[in-house]
């Protein structure tokens, strides 16, 4: 069994990274290939090193910008690699732009498909996100859902793969991962907000990102907010002209730092997927910056809300698995 595992965006190199870990301890062959979609190195590369875990072994460069040149680019280079590892299943994480072109290649080739965190929903046609979801688990042969709602999402959609809930591996990040956790960057309170933002939907128009910056500061009530700044973010705060001196504005954190700093955090504000997750791993509250989300069971167990929203009263349970996803996953394909 040989499985081609193709990332292009930063928190699938988490997720690829305890994926491949468990692909290696367990004696299963896989390759890797990153399509270059997050092209920073410190952003995409060293997220490998610091996890202790080999690179990819193919690196895609030069794509274009645009989501449906950069589909075609990422198709036509599979084809060589593919060609030359003959895998029996390629395998994709989430809901990327290169997710959804290795899901049409995997189509058009006749190979195996396997979408790791599939079912999720968010309704929100706004967000291309829900568009890749959605044409992604159509294509899959394997569905392996990360939450039993995800699961019931599959199932009442009545779509032609096979559907698993296995948990999520994130929280197989988490438990291999969590002795490595650290952050030793600058904060003054003993419990600072989090606060990340970077999604398009934010980004798009100057008077939404005001009013959530302003929303985050007025909740704070006086506490010290981290702002990693995501470098489009930062780009858009210049060009609408947007004063950030009231937040304590640092550069992205690798995976490692990040985790530390969710560990030692009050709590986070975020319009990140992964975020409100993680926040929920370390239970640390999130205030989700977004009208909905994908990860209702958070908001039903009372660790998230939306911003416009209030906190249910929160319920001590877990639905995203053990923490053993990928070994689940791999003892399903044997």
């Amino acid at each position: 069994m040989k499985i081609l595992t193709v990332i292009g965006a930063r928190p699938q190199f988490v997720k690829s990274a305890v994926f491949s870990k468990c692909c290696f301890d367990t004696g299963r062959d896989e390759v890797v290939v990153h399509t270059g979609q997050h092209y920073d190195a410190d952003m995409s590369l060293k997220i490998f090193e610091d996890l202790g875990c080999p690179p990819p072994k193919y690196i895609f460069d030069g794509l274009s910008r645009s989501p449906q040149l950069m589909i075609g680019e990422i198709m036509r280079d599979l084809e060589e690699v593919v060609n030359s590892e003959k895998p029996d299943f390629i395998n994709i994480f989430g809901d990327t732009t290169s997710t959804l072109a290795a899901a049409l290649y995997a189509n058009k080739s006749g190979i195996s498909l396997l979408h790791i965190e599939a079912g999720l929903r968010s309704r929100n046609w706004d967000m291309p996100e829900e568009y890749n979801r959605l044409c992604t688990d159509i294509l899959s042969d394997y569905l392996f859902c990360p939450t039993e709602s995800a699961f019931k999402n599959i199932q009442s959609e009545n779509l032609k793969g096979d559907a698993f809930n296995v948990g999520d591996v994130m929280l197989d990040a988490i438990r291999v991962f969590d002795s490595s956790f650290r952050y030793d960057g600058p904060y003054s309170d003993s419990d600072p907000i989090v606060l990340t933002l970077h999604r398009s939907e934010t980004l798009k128009r100057r008077e939404r990102l005001a009013e959530l910056l302003d929303y985050v500061f007025e909740e704070a009530k006086g506490r010290q907010i981290l702002f990693p700044i995501h470098p489009n973010t930062k780009k858009h705060c210049v060009k609408y002209e947007i004063d950030l001196s009231r937040f304590e504005v640092i550069d992205p954190l690798s995976y490692i730092k990040m985790q530390g700093l969710l560990k030692l955090c009050h709590s986070v504000y975020t319009d990140s997927g992964g975020m409100q997750k993680e926040a929920f791993f370390h239970r640390k509250p999130c205030i989700t910056l977004r009208n909905e989300t994908e990860w209702g069971e958070l908001i039903d167990l009372g660790w998230n809300r939306l911003w416009k929203e209030k906190y249910l009263t929160k319920v001590d349970d877990n639905p995203y698995g053990d923490g053993f996803a990928c070994n689940k996953i791999l003892d399903i394909l044997d």
